[in-house]
């Protein structure tokens, strides 16, 4: 045993334009409009890939393992949701793009170093390679563009952050661990919003589609993998008797 995590597929990010980036709302002392931008390049990511590869490898591992069991694939975010996080342009500054190739990198390379522990220490250490995945996310999420403003965006960056998690690791580790601490962290992030946010509001509303929309999608994933889990237990009976 070898106790090496397998290679954790990221997206690309594609590169779409350079732009001068001009603050709207920034005034001086004599209420002028401020001269103040910023040279950026916009890019979105190419998520097209992995999905693809995510597919592939669940296709392989079913005709390897179960060939005479179809295990339907399940996408790795509801389509509301999936079309949304596709669409995110992020404008970028070098600054900003190094550190988030960095991170990335470094995640990489920690997931894969060998781990032969008991599984408690293992998740313990591979806290290090999660936090370097999460910061690249959140830089990210720190960065989407506003096309109607030319802008940053001012929506809630957390819940941004949290979507790109969650289809990130959809298919890469345990379908119940997509909305903890860690990987999405969607589910502290619901409790917050419902503690912090005023009831019917827009924030409360897009909570609770999020939320909705995503426990349908994780009853999907439970749901695929039924007859897989019955046949598992079929045969350590068998083995039994």
């Amino acid at each position: 045993m070898l106790y090496v995590n397998h290679r954790l597929l990221f997206p690309s990010l594609v590169y779409q334009k350079d732009f001068i980036m001009k603050n709207p709302s920034s005034m001086k002392e004599d209420n002028k409009k401020s001269d103040w931008n910023k040279k950026v390049k916009l890019y979105k990511f190419n998520w097209d890939n992995i999905d693809f590869k995510k597919e592939e490898q669940h296709k392989k591992w079913n005709k390897e393992q179960w060939p005479n069991l179809k295990i339907p694939y399940i996408d790795t975010l509801p389509e509301e949701l999936d079309k949304e996080v596709k669409n995110y342009v992020f404008a970028l500054d070098q600054g900003y793009l190094n550190e988030i190739r960095r991170c990335s990198q470094q995640g990489l390379q920690e997931w894969n170093i060998p781990k032969p522990f008991d599984s408690i220490t293992k998740e313990i250490c591979l806290a290090i390679p999660q936090s370097y995945i999460k910061t690249a996310f959140y830089l990210l999420s720190d960065c989407i563009f506003n096309e109607k403003t030319n802008y940053w965006s001012r929506d809630d960056k957390k819940n941004i952050l949290c979507l790109m998690l969650y289809k990130f690791w959809c298919h890469q580790v345990d379908r119940g661990r997509l909305t903890i601490r860690g990987f999405s962290d969607w589910d502290n992030q619901y409790i917050r919003e419902k503690k912090w946010t005023v009831e019917g509001g827009e924030t409360r509303n897009r909570a609770e589609k999020i939320n909705k929309l995503l426990l349908k999608h994780k009853k999907q994933l439970d749901e695929a993998m039924e007859k897989y889990m019955r046949m598992q237990n079929m045969i350590a009976n068998e083995k039994k008797y």
